[in-house]
């Protein structure tokens, strides 16, 4: 290996070293400040896609469908005591814990991820539009 080898392996790898570093900061930065605006964008699209079903108010009343507060985490089917009986069974059966993964399949296609569901929303084919819909429930939680 020559002098001019090294040297230049060495440039390549401090370059590289300096590239990770920079796109894992601004991954992170994005990641922080990004939150708020996910959460108000989850809440807008909340109120335009699921308001007219769907409360989130800790305490209050069920709709048409259950009351979402405290969902993320959550077993399907076990969310609001008192709509126990409205659930479809295959809600009840499913035994689907409300997580980042299992909402984001749900709000693609629910009819696809938990077959004869009641659930008429067709789903959000944007993945930003899940995504922010998803922090905003679990933003309920905390």
């Amino acid at each position: 290996m020559t002098f001019f080898s090294i040297i230049k392996n060495k440039l390549l790898y401090k370059t590289l070293s300096l590239k990770i570093v920079i796109i894992l900061s601004l991954i992170i930065t994005l990641n922080n400040s990004n939150s708020k605006e996910f959460k108000k964008d989850g809440e807008k699209l909340f109120k335009l896609h699921c308001s007219a079903c769907h409360s989130v108010k800790r305490g209050e009343k069920d709709k048409v469908g259950p009351n979402l507060y405290g969902v993320y985490g959550s077993t399907a089917g076990t969310q609001s005591y008192s709509f126990q009986r409205r659930y479809s069974s295959s809600i009840k059966q499913s035994n689907v814990v409300w997580d980042t993964k299992s909402l984001d399949l749900f709000l693609k296609n629910p009819r696809d991820f938990i077959p004869k569901t009641k659930m008429t929303f067709v789903g959000l084919r944007k993945i930003s539009d899940r995504t922010s819909l998803i922090k905003y429930l679990r933003s309920l939680n905390q």
